[in-house]
């Protein structure tokens, strides 16, 4: 089930959500876009996708207790991502965590419609590439020295927070 915030919902230190698990599986998705105190505190940070000129919006996933927010982008040319539209998708290597409510915009996000279709008729299919990503991510924070794994942590913005097991 996929739910978008409003301004009110976000005075609480959580942002609350529909308590239904998507299809039973105890991970719960909605759209956000990242706070200008979210791009403020990791500003230095080469990975992390910020342009002036345009937000990111954000696909936000709850998966147990950590909040992950991967970022909608147009011209995705890697396989670490999920495709909806050509080359736009969302792009799981470029994920990143949330710990503070301060850093998502009390704005409701609105996007391509047709874009929506995909991302909500394919929840299930968002989740699974997800989590696959993130097992191939611990995975390459063990096995340094291997230029594919080495390429993987590069690039990805999960280098910069502490994730859990």
């Amino acid at each position: 089930m996929t739910v978008l915030v409003g301004r009110e919902d976000l005075k609480n230190k959580e942002c609350p959500i529909d308590e239904t698990p998507v299809r039973g599986t105890g991970v719960f998705m909605r759209i956000i876009k990242l706070s200008e105190s979210f791009y403020n505190k990791y500003k230095e940070l080469p990975e992390i996708l910020h342009k002036e000129s345009r937000p990111y919006y954000c696909l936000e996933l709850r998966i147990n207790k950590t909040i992950y927010a991967i970022p909608l982008r147009h011209n995705i040319s890697h396989q670490y991502a999920f495709h909806t539209l050509g080359k736009a998708g969302i792009d799981f290597s470029k994920a990143v965590i949330i710990n503070d409510a301060k850093y998502v915009s009390p704005e409701s996000p609105r996007i391509d419609s047709r874009e929506w279709r995909v991302l909500n008729s394919n929840e299930d299919q968002i989740i699974k590439g997800f989590l696959q990503y993130l097992r191939l991510y611990r995975k390459a924070v063990k096995k340094t020295g291997i230029p594919k794994y080495d390429l993987i942590r590069k690039y990805s913005t999960l280098q910069y927070f502490e994730i859990s097991e």
